[in-house]
């Protein structure tokens, strides 16, 4: 953090937000200016990863900033990897009050169909950072080390889950911007 001697600047993430990552993302986005934004298509899907603990602030910081610009932004996750609670609703009335639109799938394809930019990530459900914040309160009697292993486990089930060259096939003129979010 500030002041710590390790010499790192710190990058404001949260377990809601990530801004400095987010507003580089829209920085590359918009180098021509946010305007250039406006009816754009934004898919922010769901990827696979075999580390299963990643945090929810990118996607959320992503749909936060993001929808305030009149794009079209597509948000793709498997059943149960949700963000957290008033996340999704918040995007959508954002993307309202801007011009644009917010929409919710259950399919990769659909999202990446037409889109000018991708963001592929990797987050743990809501419902397992809830589990995980019982177990360190000490109300939920398993370890850590096992609710992570079983999300590993449910991860591996989803490898399809990934954005390839068929995907990038889907995108407007096969061009979409991709944005890889930090490891």
């Amino acid at each position: 953090g500030v002041g710590d001697e390790g010499g790192y600047a710190p990058n404001l993430e949260s377990d809601e937000d990530s801004p400095v990552e987010t507003l580089s993302m829209l920085q590359a986005a918009s180098s021509e200016g946010t305007e250039t934004l406006k009816g754009k298509k934004l898919a922010l899907c769901w990827a696979y990863s075999p580390s299963g603990t990643k945090p929810l602030s990118v996607p959320q910081g992503v749909l936060s900033l993001f929808s305030r610009f009149g794009m079209e932004i597509v948000f793709a996750s498997p059943e149960g990897y949700d963000l957290m609670p008033g996340a999704e609703e918040k995007a959508a009335k954002e993307c309202e009050n801007s011009g644009g639109s917010f929409k919710r799938v259950y399919k990769m394809e659909e999202a990446l169909s037409g889109a000018d930019f991708v963001c592929p990530v990797s987050f743990a459900p809501y419902s397992f950072l809830e589990e995980k914040t019982e177990i360190y309160a000490g109300t939920k009697d398993t370890a850590p080390e096992i609710l992570e292993m079983e999300l590993r486990e449910q991860n591996v089930a989803l490898t399809d889950w990934e954005y390839t060259e068929s995907g990038e096939e889907l995108t407007k003129n096969g061009k979409a911007m991709l944005f890889h979010p930090l490891p």
